[in-house]
């Protein structure tokens, strides 16, 4: 019952043509983040949004580490030297075999030719 009430008012949220209240976007101060990338296309996603500044207009002061793999990227991570990296299935995998304590903070799928 809870969860119809909610499915109910956020139904009724949505299709609301005036916004419920607005508040003044605060003034952003950078925070930097170092992330480790590759030349796959599967990385293009943030290669583009730090190019179209993307990353600052939200407030991050992104540098891109460009690698040659997937493995090496994930290693500028564990070794300390990027925040975050694009890295596919098969790096992760053998590093969760090696105990290496790492999150997935996100996923990017194709489906045919479609980044979804």
């Amino acid at each position: 019952m809870v969860g119809m009430l909610a499915l109910a008012a956020g139904a009724i949220g949505l299709f609301r043509w005036q916004p419920i209240a607005v508040w003044p976007h605060p003034p952003l101060t950078a925070e930097k983040l170092n992330i480790a990338t590759t030349t796959y296309l599967g990385s293009a996603l943030v290669q583009v949004a730090a190019a179209k500044n993307y990353f600052r207009e939200e407030g991050l002061e992104v540098a891109l580490q460009i690698h040659t793999s997937g493995r090496s990227a994930l290693d500028a991570v564990i070794d300390g030297k990027a925040d975050l990296a694009t890295v596919g299935d098969t790096p992760v995998m053998f590093a969760i075999a090696r105990k290496v304590p790492l999150v997935v903070v996100t996923r990017f799928s194709f489906v045919g030719t479609f980044v979804v």
